[in-house]
């Protein structure tokens, strides 16, 4: 999953990147990166973020939260100070299912990539402005979002 994060406030805020899954669907982050052109840039992978991961003792999910952080400029002040975000991922799902990805700030660019869908499987996105070309994994969402909006992706056998 791929995004840009942008400080659309007065002043400057600082942004880490966070992520939640359930336990129960076995997560495994593998790879973060994320920065602002010509500024500070981060990359983790999958063995440091398992040293950022926590489970919650209640919940059982699991985050990762807070990690180094960028400062974003107001876009009305710099309009190209953009963080770009990149996670990878796997979780594991029921064969049939769908899966929300919600936004906890204002976000741009967002793009979801399947590596793989197994033969018998139809997999969809939800949502307005989205772009998808025929037989590719990837889907484009040409449109912004705002804090707790989010991307609704589902998964069913074909019919």
């Amino acid at each position: 999953m791929s995004f840009e994060a942008r400080n659309f406030s007065d002043s400057v805020q600082e942004y880490a990147p966070e992520i939640q899954e359930e336990s129960f669907y076995q997560p495994k982050f593998t790879y973060l990166q994320y920065g602002v052109l010509g500024k500070h840039s981060y990359v983790f992978d999958a063995s440091k973020l398992d040293g950022l991961t926590q489970t919650d003792p209640i919940t059982k999910v699991k985050s990762i939260s807070r990690q180094q952080t960028v400062d974003l400029t107001p876009i009305a002040v710099e309009e190209k100070d953009v963080c770009r975000v990149n996670w990878r991922y796997s979780i594991t799902m029921p064969e049939e299912y769908s899966d929300i990805t919600s936004f906890p700030m204002a976000t741009i660019g967002v793009r979801i990539v399947v590596r793989e869908i197994p033969a018998g499987l139809a997999f969809q996105c939800s949502g307005e402005s989205v772009r998808h070309e025929k037989d590719s994994n990837a889907w484009d969402f040409e449109r912004p979002f705002i804090k707790d909006q989010h991307v609704r992706v589902w998964w069913y056998k074909k019919k």
